[in-house]
């Protein structure tokens, strides 16, 4: 099977605010956590005081060390969060100066993809796991490489996204990879 899919700059933004959003879910939830322990063991800790009992003290050096923790996190989410949608921004002017499409292709040995920076050829090995997730087909790939292909129902239509996923559940079983 083989796409050719224009660019679309809402599409690209939406997969890429879905993309960041999926990642950061967890340490953002667990920060948050972190946030509200902080604060309550920190005004325990000044009841314990107003008590008249130094073990209060403890108290409140842990709830600032949570709190600054929540801090520090929050910090390199806001600088992360920064790079990665000005790299988005880099990426969409490019790709619209360029008029460039998509080359999606699931070959029987390959998963090929390629656009107006690179073109690349996957092995099924390599392909770690995919999901659905709303309308979107991600996949992961395996190893020390932090890359993700994701591709949206809208961009080849109900149909050939149903196919892509059966394509994609026999060539991954058949490999292992789940």
């Amino acid at each position: 099977m083989r796409f050719e899919i224009p660019f679309n700059e809402k599409i690209s933004r939406e997969q890429s605010v879905f993309l960041f959003n999926m990642h950061w879910k967890e340490a953002l939830k667990k920060n948050k956590n972190s946030l509200y322990i902080g604060v309550a063991i920190t005004l325990l800790g000044a009841l314990i005081i107003y008590g008249k009992n130094n073990i209060g003290f403890l108290f409140i050096g842990i709830g600032a060390y949570l709190l600054l923790n929540f801090i520090n996190h929050r910090r390199f989410y806001n600088q992360n969060k920064k790079i990665y949608f000005k790299t988005v921004d880099d990426n969409i002017s490019g790709r619209l100066s360029q008029k460039s499409f998509a080359v999606w292709e699931f070959l029987e040995d390959n998963f090929c993809y390629s656009n107006y920076k690179f073109d690349l050829k996957i092995k099924w090995e390599t392909i770690k796991t995919f999901k659905v997730i709303n309308d979107y087909i991600i996949l992961e790939l395996r190893d020390s490489i932090a890359c993700n292909f994701i591709l949206e129902k809208e961009e080849v239509g109900i149909e050939d996204f149903e196919k892509i996923i059966v394509f994609m559940e026999s060539k991954i079983k058949k490999n292992g990879v789940l």
